[in-house]
């Protein structure tokens, strides 16, 4: 994600819409990140949901901050620790 403003302030985060959200689909229609005090970064991800009673609400998730380079080598990683095993069909 690029970064948008000047100076990330800690504990202070903006969402922006996913261009890739599709209606009925997985994604989340928001997403973003926040820098902790301690300077952890997490990304976020937020989900437009409706109440009983019409209310509208985000929900969410946070996760550890990666750069593309780190998902691509914790796929890696997790490829070489499978297991080979043959089956008998």
């Amino acid at each position: 994600m690029k970064k948008t403003h000047e100076k990330d302030k800690p504990n202070e985060f903006i969402l922006f819409p996913n261009n890739n959200y599709k209606e009925g689909g997985s994604l989340p229609k928001w997403i973003g990140k926040v820098m902790l005090e301690d300077g952890t970064v997490l990304r976020m991800a937020a989900w437009e949901n409706k109440l009983a009673d019409g209310r509208m609400y985000l929900g969410g998730k946070v996760n550890k901050f990666m750069t593309k380079e780190e998902v691509e080598q914790q796929q890696a990683q997790s490829k070489q620790e499978e297991p080979d095993i043959d089956l008998p069909f």
